[in-house]
Protein backbone atom coordinates (compact mmCIF):
# COMPACT_ATOMS: atom_id res chain seq x y z
CA UNK A 1 0.00 0.00 0.00
CA UNK A 2 1.07 4.11 -0.48
CA UNK A 3 1.55 4.19 3.06
CA UNK A 4 3.35 1.53 3.80
CA UNK A 5 1.04 0.21 6.08
CA UNK A 6 -1.03 -3.49 7.04
CA UNK A 7 1.11 -5.15 4.60
CA UNK A 8 0.55 -8.46 5.83
CA UNK A 9 -3.45 -7.69 5.17
CA UNK A 10 -2.11 -7.50 1.34
CA UNK A 11 -1.73 -11.63 0.28
CA UNK A 12 -2.18 -11.46 -3.66
CA UNK A 13 -1.89 -9.03 -6.76
CA UNK A 14 -5.42 -8.54 -6.46
CA UNK A 15 -5.25 -7.65 -3.26
CA UNK A 16 -2.45 -5.21 -3.35
CA UNK A 17 -4.09 -3.29 -6.42
CA UNK A 18 -7.12 -3.14 -4.30
CA UNK A 19 -5.30 -1.70 -1.18
CA UNK A 20 -3.26 0.80 -3.62
CA UNK A 21 -7.37 2.18 -5.15
CA UNK A 22 -8.06 2.56 -1.30
CA UNK A 23 -5.44 4.45 -1.31
CA UNK A 24 -6.03 6.18 -3.82
CA UNK A 25 -9.81 7.20 -3.08
CA UNK A 26 -8.38 8.41 0.20
CA UNK A 27 -6.06 10.80 -1.31
CA UNK A 28 -8.73 12.67 -4.25
CA UNK A 29 -8.33 15.94 -3.05
CA UNK A 30 -5.35 18.36 -4.30
CA UNK A 31 -4.62 19.35 -0.26
CA UNK A 32 -3.98 15.31 0.59
CA UNK A 33 -1.07 15.03 -2.79
CA UNK A 34 2.11 15.45 -3.11
CA UNK A 35 4.68 15.00 -5.31
CA UNK A 36 6.42 12.54 -2.76
CA UNK A 37 3.21 10.52 -2.36
CA UNK A 38 2.35 9.77 -5.79
CA UNK A 39 6.12 8.91 -6.93
CA UNK A 40 5.55 6.42 -4.03
CA UNK A 41 2.79 5.41 -5.64
CA UNK A 42 3.48 4.97 -9.18
CA UNK A 43 6.59 2.65 -7.87
CA UNK A 44 3.99 0.35 -5.75
CA UNK A 45 1.63 0.05 -8.70
CA UNK A 46 4.55 -1.02 -11.02
CA UNK A 47 5.59 -3.72 -8.65
CA UNK A 48 1.93 -5.05 -8.22
CA UNK A 49 0.80 -4.29 -11.69
CA UNK A 50 3.11 -7.23 -12.87
CA UNK A 51 0.71 -10.07 -12.21
CA UNK A 52 -2.39 -8.17 -13.74
CA UNK A 53 -1.58 -5.69 -16.53
CA UNK A 54 -5.00 -4.35 -17.80
CA UNK A 55 -6.37 -3.10 -13.82
CA UNK A 56 -2.80 -2.09 -12.79
CA UNK A 57 -2.68 0.48 -16.28
CA UNK A 58 -6.22 1.40 -15.41
CA UNK A 59 -4.98 1.83 -11.52
CA UNK A 60 -2.14 4.05 -13.03
CA UNK A 61 -4.20 5.78 -14.76
CA UNK A 62 -6.25 6.42 -12.07
CA UNK A 63 -2.85 7.91 -10.22
CA UNK A 64 -1.91 9.93 -13.62
CA UNK A 65 -5.69 11.64 -13.15
CA UNK A 66 -4.21 12.47 -9.77
CA UNK A 67 -1.36 13.82 -10.61
CA UNK A 68 -2.99 15.85 -13.62
CA UNK A 69 -4.93 17.47 -11.39
CA UNK A 70 -2.85 18.28 -8.47
CA UNK A 71 -0.81 19.92 -11.40
CA UNK A 72 -3.63 22.06 -12.92
CA UNK A 73 -4.62 22.58 -8.96
CA UNK A 74 -0.98 24.90 -8.31
CA UNK A 75 -1.30 26.27 -11.72
CA UNK A 76 -4.65 27.77 -10.96
CA UNK A 77 -3.61 28.94 -7.81
CA UNK A 78 -0.79 30.74 -8.95
CA UNK A 79 1.59 28.12 -8.23
CA UNK A 80 4.00 28.04 -10.65
CA UNK A 81 6.70 26.17 -9.17
CA UNK A 82 4.89 23.09 -7.79
CA UNK A 83 3.05 22.80 -10.91
CA UNK A 84 6.23 22.95 -12.82
CA UNK A 85 7.85 20.36 -10.80
CA UNK A 86 4.99 17.73 -11.95
CA UNK A 87 5.85 18.91 -15.52
CA UNK A 88 8.80 20.26 -16.74
CA UNK A 89 11.34 20.34 -13.78
CA UNK A 90 13.17 17.07 -13.37
CA UNK A 91 13.90 16.21 -9.67
CA UNK A 92 17.35 14.54 -10.08
CA UNK A 93 19.53 15.89 -12.79
CA UNK A 94 23.42 15.26 -12.68
CA UNK A 95 26.14 17.27 -13.34
CA UNK A 96 29.60 15.69 -14.81
CA UNK A 97 32.56 17.94 -14.19
CA UNK A 98 35.19 17.72 -16.26
CA UNK A 99 38.33 16.44 -14.15
CA UNK A 100 36.28 15.29 -11.66
CA UNK A 101 35.07 11.16 -11.10
CA UNK A 102 31.96 12.08 -9.19
CA UNK A 103 28.99 13.90 -10.29
CA UNK A 104 27.25 16.73 -8.80
CA UNK A 105 23.71 16.78 -8.44
CA UNK A 106 21.98 20.25 -9.45
CA UNK A 107 19.73 21.78 -6.87
CA UNK A 108 16.46 21.69 -8.00
CA UNK A 109 14.87 25.38 -8.02
CA UNK A 110 18.79 27.09 -8.86
CA UNK A 111 19.82 27.89 -12.33
CA UNK A 112 23.17 25.71 -13.02
CA UNK A 113 25.21 28.72 -13.80
CA UNK A 114 24.45 30.07 -10.30
CA UNK A 115 25.02 26.87 -8.70
CA UNK A 116 28.33 26.70 -9.69
CA UNK A 117 29.57 30.49 -10.49
CA UNK A 118 32.39 29.90 -7.53
CA UNK A 119 33.76 26.98 -9.65
CA UNK A 120 33.88 29.59 -12.81
CA UNK A 121 35.74 31.89 -10.81
CA UNK A 122 35.78 35.44 -13.44
CA UNK A 123 34.67 33.19 -16.23
CA UNK A 124 31.57 33.41 -17.73
CA UNK A 125 29.15 30.47 -15.51
CA UNK A 126 27.56 29.69 -18.98
CA UNK A 127 30.66 29.93 -21.14
CA UNK A 128 32.58 27.78 -18.49
CA UNK A 129 29.60 24.91 -18.07
CA UNK A 130 29.77 24.66 -22.18
CA UNK A 131 33.01 23.75 -21.60
CA UNK A 132 33.58 21.88 -18.33
CA UNK A 133 29.48 20.24 -17.75
CA UNK A 134 27.83 17.71 -19.09
CA UNK A 135 24.43 17.34 -18.17
CA UNK A 136 22.17 14.05 -17.35
CA UNK A 137 18.61 14.00 -16.04
CA UNK A 138 18.74 11.35 -13.57
CA UNK A 139 14.55 11.17 -13.59
CA UNK A 140 12.27 13.09 -15.17
CA UNK A 141 9.26 14.99 -14.23
CA UNK A 142 6.61 12.56 -12.81
CA UNK A 143 3.76 13.75 -15.55
CA UNK A 144 6.54 12.52 -18.48
CA UNK A 145 6.90 9.42 -16.58
CA UNK A 146 3.41 8.60 -16.41
CA UNK A 147 2.85 9.40 -19.86
CA UNK A 148 5.46 7.23 -21.29
CA UNK A 149 4.36 4.58 -18.70
CA UNK A 150 0.58 4.57 -19.94
CA UNK A 151 1.05 4.30 -23.73
CA UNK A 152 0.48 0.43 -23.83
CA UNK A 153 -2.98 2.39 -23.40
CA UNK A 154 -3.33 3.30 -26.96
CA UNK A 155 -3.64 -0.07 -27.66
CA UNK A 156 -7.08 -0.09 -27.26
CA UNK A 157 -8.00 3.59 -25.89
CA UNK A 158 -5.83 5.98 -28.00
CA UNK A 159 -8.09 8.79 -27.02
CA UNK A 160 -6.55 8.62 -23.61
CA UNK A 161 -3.25 9.52 -23.95
CA UNK A 162 -4.22 12.28 -26.29
CA UNK A 163 -6.51 13.91 -23.69
CA UNK A 164 -3.50 13.58 -21.19
CA UNK A 165 -0.90 15.87 -24.15
CA UNK A 166 -3.71 17.91 -24.12
CA UNK A 167 -3.90 18.92 -20.24
CA UNK A 168 -0.23 18.79 -20.36
CA UNK A 169 -0.47 21.51 -22.73
CA UNK A 170 -3.53 23.68 -20.61
CA UNK A 171 -1.22 23.05 -17.05
CA UNK A 172 2.06 25.19 -19.21
CA UNK A 173 -0.60 27.53 -20.97
CA UNK A 174 -2.06 28.46 -17.29
CA UNK A 175 1.97 28.81 -15.86
CA UNK A 176 2.50 30.97 -18.82
CA UNK A 177 -1.12 33.03 -17.91
CA UNK A 178 0.40 33.62 -14.45
CA UNK A 179 3.93 34.19 -15.30
CA UNK A 180 2.14 36.72 -17.43
CA UNK A 181 0.86 39.00 -14.36
CA UNK A 182 4.38 39.07 -12.43
CA UNK A 183 2.83 38.69 -9.39
CA UNK A 184 5.72 39.66 -6.51
CA UNK A 185 6.98 36.54 -4.79
CA UNK A 186 5.73 37.50 -1.63
CA UNK A 187 2.16 38.35 -2.82
CA UNK A 188 -1.12 36.53 -2.45
CA UNK A 189 -1.97 34.90 -6.12
CA UNK A 190 -5.65 34.49 -5.26
CA UNK A 191 -6.09 37.44 -3.89
CA UNK A 192 -4.38 39.71 -6.22
CA UNK A 193 -6.22 37.80 -8.54
CA UNK A 194 -9.35 39.30 -7.22
CA UNK A 195 -8.27 42.47 -6.69
CA UNK A 196 -8.56 42.62 -10.81
CA UNK A 197 -11.13 44.09 -12.08
CA UNK A 198 -14.03 41.61 -13.22
CA UNK A 199 -13.02 41.53 -16.89
CA UNK A 200 -9.68 40.86 -16.56
CA UNK A 201 -10.46 38.31 -13.70
CA UNK A 202 -12.45 36.65 -16.28
CA UNK A 203 -10.59 36.46 -18.50
CA UNK A 204 -7.46 35.04 -16.32
CA UNK A 205 -9.70 32.48 -14.91
CA UNK A 206 -11.27 31.10 -18.82
CA UNK A 207 -7.29 30.55 -19.31
CA UNK A 208 -7.13 28.23 -15.99
CA UNK A 209 -6.95 24.57 -15.84
CA UNK A 210 -10.22 23.79 -14.28
CA UNK A 211 -9.25 20.58 -14.16
CA UNK A 212 -11.65 17.74 -11.85
CA UNK A 213 -11.63 13.98 -11.09
CA UNK A 214 -14.44 12.81 -13.03
CA UNK A 215 -12.35 10.51 -15.15
CA UNK A 216 -10.77 8.96 -11.59
CA UNK A 217 -14.16 8.00 -10.05
CA UNK A 218 -14.90 6.38 -13.06
CA UNK A 219 -12.14 4.34 -13.41
CA UNK A 220 -12.38 3.34 -10.13
CA UNK A 221 -16.18 2.14 -10.36
CA UNK A 222 -14.66 0.29 -13.92
CA UNK A 223 -12.38 -1.55 -11.97
CA UNK A 224 -14.40 -2.94 -9.27
CA UNK A 225 -16.90 -3.71 -11.80
CA UNK A 226 -16.26 -6.75 -13.00
CA UNK A 227 -18.92 -7.05 -15.86
CA UNK A 228 -17.55 -3.79 -17.49
CA UNK A 229 -15.05 -4.26 -20.21
CA UNK A 230 -11.79 -2.58 -19.45
CA UNK A 231 -11.53 1.01 -21.70
CA UNK A 232 -15.40 1.77 -21.13
CA UNK A 233 -15.23 4.74 -18.75
CA UNK A 234 -12.07 6.41 -20.79
CA UNK A 235 -14.07 5.89 -23.90
CA UNK A 236 -17.04 7.54 -22.12
CA UNK A 237 -15.04 10.47 -20.35
CA UNK A 238 -13.43 11.17 -23.70
CA UNK A 239 -16.44 11.24 -26.04
CA UNK A 240 -18.17 13.91 -24.02
CA UNK A 241 -14.85 15.61 -22.32
CA UNK A 242 -15.80 16.15 -18.81
CA UNK A 243 -12.49 14.87 -17.77
CA UNK A 244 -11.35 18.48 -18.95
CA UNK A 245 -13.19 21.69 -16.70
CA UNK A 246 -15.36 22.08 -13.73
CA UNK A 247 -16.63 25.72 -13.02
CA UNK A 248 -14.47 28.24 -10.81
Amino acid sequence: MLNGSSQAAVTTPEDGLAAINAELDGHASAHLLDETWLRRGKQDIEETMRADQAVGRLTLARLNELALYLAGSYADAGLVREAGDLLVNPPVVWVYLEGRTRRVKKERHTPLTEQFAPLAGHEDPKAWLRKNAKVVVGERPLLIELADALKPLAAFRPGYLDSVLQRHQRIADTINLVCGLHVPEDSDFLEHLYRMPLDQREFMKAGFCRFNLDLFWRLGREIFSSSVCPGTALNTLIADGNYKQVPV
